[in-house]
Order: structure tokens, then C-alpha cells, then sequence
């Protein structure tokens, strides 16, 4: 069985459903980089040592961006 492959952020690929990051600080300066590079500004919805949930600070006017990260039990990330 081969192990899955699992996308790796970069400023050019953008954020994917099942990338892992080692730190919260990792995902924090991937959404800061990747909202400058947009030209978007984001609001963080939930925060705590679990969880992060971010989106679109222009929601109400139809940018449905969003962002959420969890640790994970299985791989400690």
C-alpha cells in the first residue's frame, strides 16, 4: 500500500483539504502570505489549542473564503 500523498502549501498552490502543517505558527504565516498575495484580508473566527478558523473578512459581500485547521489526534500536526 502506498502512503498518501498529502499537497504541501506554497504561494503558488494554495491551500487544499488535508495538508498538514508541523506548527499553528505554520498555518498562521501561510494565511498571512497567502491573504497578501490575494489581496484579501481575513478575520479569525475561532482560536484555541485545538482549532483554527479563519475567513474572509469581506463575507457579507460574497467572498466565501475560509480556513480551518485542526490538530490532529492520529498525527500530532
Amino acid at each position: 500500500m502506498e502512503p498518501l500523498e498529502v499537497p504541501v502549501w506554497g504561494p503558488l498552490t494554495g491551500f487544499t483539504k488535508g495538508q498538514q502543517f508541523g506548527t499553528k505558527n505554520e498555518v498562521w504565516h501561510a494565511i498571512a502570505t497567502e491573504a497578501l498575495s490575494l489581496s484579501f484580508k481575513w478575520h479569525t473566527t475561532h482560536s484555541d489549542k485545538k482549532r483554527l478558523m479563519v475567513r474572509c473578512q469581506n463575507h457579507h459581500e460574497g467572498c466565501k473564503a475560509r480556513i480551518r485547521a485542526i490538530k490532529s489526534k492520529r498525527v500530532g500536526h
